[in-house]
């Protein structure tokens, strides 16, 4: 049992262009090509964990958060329904 103490107050993003390197996130074997260096954290024989540094200039999505600054790809947002 836990109890919610606080709540933080809700993050948007920033949309932003660049390369920036991604938090660990899941993707499939095809999109291992849109990164020009990563570092795996593991795999499965459909999906890796991993993060990197993107090969071409992509549209991320910076959010602000208490432990840093996290820039999640639009495309991984898009693909994983999380952005409409």
């Amino acid at each position: 049992m836990f109890q919610i103490v606080t709540l933080s107050e809700i993050a948007g993003s920033k949309i932003v262009r660049g390369r920036f390197t991604s938090p660990f996130i899941q993707v499939t074997l095809e999109d291992v090509c849109k990164f020009a260096s990563y570092e795996i954290l593991a795999a499965t024989m459909r999906y890796l964990i991993l993060r990197g540094e993107p090969r071409d200039e992509e549209i991320c999505h910076r959010f602000d958060i208490v432990s840093g600054t996290l820039y999640v790809p639009e495309w991984y947002l898009r693909r994983s329904l999380l952005l409409e």
